[in-house]
């Protein structure tokens, strides 16, 4: 039993932690909230795993994770995100937004002293549509290595179909690539999909203008290298289509621990 609690925990942090124009739209919680998520809960992880706070125009003016772990002051300029400044620990990192034809371009990750130690690189389609996401890292004083890849595609309503995710041989970091498919979307709101940008060991980013789910999947299927799943989802949803629990019926399809069922479970409170 030991062991399954430790598979499980396991896998609510790759689930959780290791990953959101004419088909994206503004993201709640991201920018300009549409819906004004205020916590996200998950079993076994630090609550609130995700907590938001607003000003008075819907604007994040605060994000934290993993129970205070890390607490961004987000600021603006204009209607863009300018950059997230952590407030907790020793390590303050800073986050500044870089933008090019009305996309997010870049966010530098600085340490106390101001210097770049990573960069998050995005590009686009010609439709605005968020296609590939490359960060680096800075490995000493020689310089930036590729450290992860992730690849994205759409249906054509605009909720993401895959995500493959390409981890290079960084440090003590393994090569590994495995992807992310997504099947049988509701028609409720979506208030999670920021967090699929959310990939360990990284700060969490918000980006303002991508919506990489308009929708709720009701299946997750990993497979690649690591630990595969296949993931059931079932959801239960206040009067205004919000998302107030969501549960999981997780198969491992792969390894020792193949066939074992878990359940996980994420619950969502909203500011009216």
């Amino acid at each position: 039993m030991k062991s399954n609690h430790l598979l499980l925990v396991t896998l609510v942090i790759i689930l959780f932690s290791c990953h959101k124009e004419p088909t994206n739209h503004p993201d709640p919680p991201p920018g300009k909230a549409l819906v004004k998520l205020k916590d996200i809960n998950i079993r076994y992880l630090p609550s609130p795993y995700y907590h938001f706070e607003y000003n008075d125009t819907g604007n994040i003016t605060r994000a934290g994770y993993s129970s205070g772990l890390r607490i961004y002051d987000v600021s603006y300029g204009g209607k863009d995100i300018a950059s997230m400044q952590n407030t907790i620990g020793p390590n303050r990192t800073r986050l500044d937004y870089e933008y090019a034809n009305g996309d997010l371009f870049v966010v530098r990750v600085k340490d106390n002293n101001g210097v770049t130690i990573r960069h998050c690189i995005f590009s686009y389609a010609a439709s605005h549509q968020l296609q590939q996401i490359d960060w680096d890292v800075m490995d000493g004083n020689v310089g930036f290595y590729f450290e992860q890849t992730l690849m994205f595609s759409y249906y054509p309503d605009g909720n993401v179909k895959e995500i493959i995710t390409h981890n290079y041989p960084v440090g003590s970091q393994t090569e590994a690539t495995y992807t992310d498919s997504f099947e049988n979307y509701d028609n409720n709101i979506n208030v999670d999909g920021f967090s699929l940008l959310h990939t360990t060991p990284h700060e969490l980013i918000l980006v303002p203008a991508t919506k990489l789910q308009i929708n709720n999947p009701r299946r997750n299927i990993r497979t690649g290298d690591g630990i595969n799943y296949d993931i059931t989802y079932t959801y239960t949803y206040d009067a205004k289509g919000r998302p107030l629990v969501k549960l999981g019926d997780v198969a491992i399809t792969n390894g020792t621990s193949s066939g074992q069922h878990f359940e996980s479970q994420a619950t969502f409170s909203y500011y009216d």
